[in-house]
This record gives C-alpha cells, structure tokens and sequence, in this order.
C-alpha cells in the first residue's frame, strides 16, 4: 500500500490495472515479508528457550559438579597432618611453617606445635601460617636458663672447637623440661582426637619421636642439618642425648634408633648433587633440598639502589639464625670490617641480630657495608651483581646459594656446617677459611680468590644449572611424599625395610665386626705364631743341647779309646823294634 500510493503520487502509473497489479504484488510481498519475519522471530525465540534451558541444565549441572568435587577432594584427598616445629635458634621452623602453609594451600587440615622455651616477643612483621591451627606451649624455664638461651651463638661459638657441643648442654636441659611439661599438659588427649594421618618430626626434637611412638603414630623424619657422615648417620640421634642427664634419656625406656627405625619416610635438606655414592642410600631417604625457598623477585630500595652502585659486584654475608652476629668478638668484627673496607667498588649486605655490632661504633663501619636485620638472602642471590655469599655453612644458606649458582666463601663454626661446607668444595663451588686462621690478611685472600677466580663461578652455575633442571619443584616433592606416605602409610613401598638405616647400620657393624675379627686373628696369629716360634726355639736349644752332649761324649770315648791305644801302639813299636834287632843279628 505503502509503495502503491508513492508510485501513484507521483504519476508514474496511469490506469488502474498497472495500479491493481502494483498492489496485489505489493501485498503479496508484505504477506511475504510478515511471514518470513514471524517464523524468525519464532526460532528466535526457540532458540533463546533452547539456550535458556541449556544454560540453565548446564549451570545447574555444573554447580553440583563443582559441589561433589569439592566435597570428593575434601574427603578423599583432605589429609590430618601434624608437624611439630623446634623452638631452637636456627631457621628451621621458619622452613616447617612454609611447608605447614603450602600444605594448607592443598586443603589439608594441618597442626603445628611447639614449645615455647623462650617467652614470644612483638616483632614489626610475623608471617603467621594461612588456615593452619597452632598449638604453643609455654615453658616456665629458670630466669638464669632463659638468659643464656638469649646468649645462644654469641661469641663461645667462634672459639670452641669444631665437635665441642659444650653450648648445647644447657638447650638440651631446657628440652628436657619441654618435654616433660609437654606430657604432663593435655596435648596428648588433642593428639588423640586429631588423629592425624601423618606427622613430621624434626631431628632436633626427640621428645616428638617419644610421642609418637608412644601413641603409635605414622610419621616422617625431618633432618634440617642434611646427610653429615655416611658413617654416624645412623647414629645421630644418639649423638644429641649424651648431654642428657641419665634419668631423662629416652633410651632406657626404647631405643632412639629403634623408634627412628619406624620412620616412613627420612627427609632431608640437601640434594643427590651435593652427596657422594647416593645410591647406597635406601629408598626411604629422600632430599629436599631447597623447599624452604621462594623464587627470586625484584629488589626494593634501598637494596636496588646499593647494588647498581657496587661495581665489582655484591657480596652477602649472613652466619644464620645459630649465630648471633651482632655479639661477634670484637677482634673478628675488627677482621670483617678493616677487609671489608679493602674492596671499595663491593657492595656488602651483613645480616646481624640487632642494629649495630657490640663494640663497634657506625662511624667504624665502612661505607660499602650495609649491617642490617632483615636480609632478603633470596632475593640478593639471584640479583645479576651478586659475586659471593660468605656464610658458616647453614643447609638453607647453601640450598640458596646452588640454586642462585653463587659461589661461597666457608667459615665453619661447628661440626656439622664443616660437613656441609667440605661436599660443597669438593664440588668446586665453595672455598674453606677455618675460623682457627681467620686474620684479615687470610679473609682478603680467600675473598679475591673467590672474586677473580673463575672456577667457582662457572661450577656454581653449572649446578645450578642442574639443580633447576628437574621435572618438579623441590617443594612439590616434598608434598607429593607426605601425601604418599599419608594415604598409604605402612602399605607403601618402603614396608620391605625393616630399618630405615639398614643398609648402612648392617654396614657399619660389619665394617665394626670385621676389624674385631681382624684383630683377633691377628692377636691369634701372632699368639700361636710366638707360641710355635718358643717350641722350635726351645726344641732347637735341645737339640743343640743333645748334640754337645753327644759331641762330648764322643770327645770323651775318643779321648778314652786314644788313652787305651797309646799303651798298645807302644808295645807295638817296642815288639817292631825287637824284631828288626833280631832280624838284623841273624844277618
């Protein structure tokens, strides 16, 4: 109608049979057009009840698939574990409480628990475990223990000899009270409600290890020292009692070694890298070296603005949480600090325990070296400048220093730092200063050495090059075996050792028994040999004896026939005589 009435408006049809057919043919594409329009609107709508409905189905499909996920998660893979971090000075349960973090992140129901030797103090910054429940215990210690339990690591640690765990006596004694306040409180009754699936115990608690055998509990072993000696491995734990008085040592109820012996699993903080004939070690033994770690991330100021300034590079220098550096004797501060003034164009971070170095005034500090109480050790690592980290040797410190491929200048302050340092030099990546012949003349030189020498570089890069070459993250493996061992417990594949130092222990006790046996022989031996030796001796002067003797005898019937023939020759020569004399008369 619509373009009938323009057509006609304008006069462009003139009769009414062009007018007619222009209007039927125009109807009859509206029809058309209405039609057409009607049956794309209804699948348009049918389209839009169809997508309704599947949006709607799919949604709600999803939402309950979502819901029995995550209630099949929470009841099949959800584990109880329990981890029982030391309230020793040293960073290991900085470490533990990462490891309780990331297990939290994996929906696990975690439990810390600790003993409070030393009352909490406010500090600017706690980084305090995410959906982990802990569990403190207060320990009323003595004012004079809690005194020198403050002092822990300060100057005695630099003079005592490598071994000398005189320092330790009185942690021990604390540790004791720990314990016994521990199993005099109700946290065995929570223990028991928690049930837990698995627990970790530090090597430096063996009151957890009482407890869970007590209880009878799956647990892993945690050693934060990492493998020391092939030899006293399976020993160590003894090793920590002898300072125990003998009423509180656990082994005249059962034997350390025994209850270690239940272990599920041994972790420790090192890596197959570091440690030599690894394969004669058993299965349970397993490295997780550098789980503690982070990855590097960017520096903040005022570290970033140091670092572009240190033009012969960064070095970082940190003695851990064992040591108190701020209570560094004087002399050794002295040592530090006139070396460190020697390397103008290097940037030094020192980790210390408080603001200032006791003794040492700040105009007395160099300006190349930054003395400070946080120390992003990670972080400063993995910057491009850094040249070198000076450290005692800490399992942590060296697990940073091979990832970040940054050689390290050793001075070992006690036995096992020296064990960790030595692997860490044979493989070409550290050098060895003994605190015995620490001067400023020798830290110099073995600081340039270092410094200049290009071997320690490239063999800290080559490990480190191999230490992050692996198909899973050192933490990952730690979680991925906790899971194991919590799921299948005694139904893992570690059920066919009886002890989880077997190999080594049956090892050591051959090696013992065989040199005994040696000896003996020897001793044997030699006894029956001396014997043998005094009956030929003795048979020898008898028959030397015998043989004077019938030489004698023989001498003796010479001399007494030679004494019966004289007489006889003589009548002979005498009768030879008379008969000549008559021989010649009858001539």
């Amino acid at each position: 109608m619509i373009l009938c009435t323009s057509v006609s408006s304008y006069g462009l049809l003139e009769d009414d049979k062009s007018i007619n057919q222009v209007r039927f043919a125009a109807h009859s594409a509206h029809e058309k057009q209405r039609k057409t329009g009607l049956c794309h609107r209804v699948s348009q709508a049918n389209q839009r009840a169809e997508m309704f409905t599947f949006n709607h189905t799919f949604k709600a499909d999803t939402f309950w698939i979502l819901i029995l996920n995550a209630l099949l998660i929470y009841f099949v893979q959800s584990l109880k574990i329990i981890i029982f971090t030391p309230d020793s000075p040293n960073a290991g349960r900085e470490a533990l409480n990462k490891l309780a973090q990331e297990l939290a992140f994996r929906n696990h129901d975690v439990f810390t628990f600790r003993t409070l030797l030393l009352p909490e103090q406010p500090y600017l910054v706690v980084q305090r475990p995410h959906k982990v429940t802990e569990f403190k215990l207060q320990i009323d210690l003595p004012t004079e223990w809690i005194l020198h339990l403050r002092a822990f690591g300060n100057a005695s640690i630099w003079t005592t000899e490598y071994g000398d765990q005189k320092y330790l006596h009185l942690l021990w004694k604390a540790q004791v009270e720990a314990c016994s306040t521990t199993l005099n409180s109700d946290f065995l009754d929570r223990l028991r409600q928690i049930t837990p699936d698995v627990c970790i115990i530090p090597s430096d608690d063996p009151c957890a290890l009482g407890i869970v055998h007590a209880l009878k509990l799956p647990f892993i072993y945690y050693d934060s020292d990492g493998l020391q000696d092939e030899t006293i491995l399976s020993v160590r734990p003894q090793l920590f009692l002898q300072g125990l008085p003998p009423s509180s040592q656990f082994a005249k109820l059962w034997s350390m070694k025994q209850i270690r012996a239940e272990a599920l699993a041994v972790f420790v903080n090192t890596d197959w890298l570091l440690e030599d004939a690894h394969g004669l070690y058993p299965p349970k033994i397993i490295p997780i070296g550098g789980f503690h770690m982070d990855l590097p991330r960017p520096l903040f100021r005022p570290y970033n603005e140091s670092i572009d300034k240190a033009s012969d590079g960064v070095i970082v220098v940190s003695f851990g949480n064992r040591v108190n550096s701020s209570a560094v004797p004087l002399s050794v501060a002295r040592i530090f600090l006139q070396t460190f003034q020697k390397l103008p164009g290097c940037r030094i971070f020192w980790r210390i325990d408080s603001s200032t170095i006791d003794g040492i005034s700040p105009e007395q500090v160099p300006s190349n070296v930054n003395l400070t109480q946080y120390l992003p050790q990670v972080d400063l690592l993995g910057a491009r400048k850094t040249r070198m980290l000076i450290s005692h040797g800490g399992a942590q410190s060296i697990m940073e220093a091979v990832h970040a491929g940054v050689p390290v200048l050793g001075i070992p302050l006690i036995s096992p730092t020296y064990q960790t340092l030595r692997k860490l030099e044979a493989r070409g990546m550290a050098l060895i200063l003994d605190k015995s012949n620490l001067t400023a003349q020798n830290l110099l030189t073995a600081i340039l050495a270092v410094l200049r020498n290009k071997k320690y570089t490239l063999a800290a890069k080559q490990i480190s090059k191999m230490f992050k070459d692996r198909p899973i993250s050192p933490i990952d493996n730690t979680i991925h075996w906790i899971e194991f061992v919590g799921r299948y417990k005694r139904g893992s594949f570690f059920i066919y050792e009886k002890d989880i130092l077997f190999s080594i222990t049956s090892l050591t006790h051959a090696m013992f028994f065989s040199v005994v046996i040696a000896a003996f022989s020897l001793a044997y031996y030699y006894w029956m040999f001396g014997r043998k030796q005094c009956t030929i001796d003795t048979e020898d002067s008898n028959s030397k004896a015998t043989s004077t003797d019938s030489e004698i005898d023989s001498s003796e019937r010479t001399e007494d026939i030679s004494d019966e023939t004289i007489p006889a020759r003589r009548e002979t020569r005498s009768t030879s005589k008379k008969v000549n004399s008559l021989s010649s008369v009858a001539k």
